[in-house]
């Protein structure tokens, strides 16, 4: 994820910006089977725990489409 590190300064990208990561990767995905687990054993549907993965993806492209700025032609090393 190049764009990542876009996040902030370069100094202080990496703090600022891996305790997010850590946490979405971490939480979310690590426990992305077992909840898609649970989905598909309490509705009895085996295409009910595909939208947990969907909802979020979706749920993040729409954040980073509107908060993320856009660093095209912008100096950041500011």
């Amino acid at each position: 994820m190049p764009w990542f590190e876009n996040c902030s300064r370069p100094r202080s990208a990496t703090p600022r910006c891996s305790l997010p990561y850590h946490i979405g990767n971490g939480w979310f995905g690590g426990l992305l089977p077992a909840t898609a687990f649970a989905i598909v054993a309490s509705t009895g549907d085996i295409y009910a725990g595909l939208w947990y993965p969907i909802i979020f993806a979706a749920i993040t492209a729409v954040i980073g489409f509107f908060f993320l700025p856009e660093t095209k032609d912008v100096d950041i090393t500011k």
